[in-house]
């Protein structure tokens, strides 16, 4: 434990991405969503390993950071999957996705 917070306070803002045991399900995530100039310079990236569990930490540039919960049609995105092909159609790179929030029994966001 010791391991990850040295390395997330040596990266800030830092977000950890994704683990191995991921929650793909998801009703809000982040989506960091990059312009073509900015992906000239990729995100500093690296994986952190603590007993039989790996990390890939992920460090972004927090005006680039965008939260999404419904697509067009109102309906939740619910899936990682139609939140990366709903900001593709729009002509958006995606960088990375993770979930951010909290939600209440009802599905509804309930805090980050």
């Amino acid at each position: 434990m010791k391991r990850i917070l040295d390395f997330i306070r040596g990266l800030q803002p830092l977000w950890v991405v994704s683990g191995r045991n991921s929650v793909w399900f998801v009703l809000l995530v982040f989506g960091f969503v990059l312009p073509p100039p900015v992906l000239a310079t990729q995100p500093q990236t690296q994986t952190i390993t603590v007993g039989d569990k790996s990390f890939r930490a992920l460090a972004v540039n927090p005006k680039q950071v965008n939260l999404h919960w419904k697509a067009a049609d109102g309906q939740a995105f619910a899936s990682m999957v139609r939140l990366k092909k709903a900001l593709q159609a729009q002509g958006k790179t995606v960088v990375a996705l993770m979930n951010a929030g909290i939600y209440s029994t009802g599905g509804t966001p309930a805090g980050l």
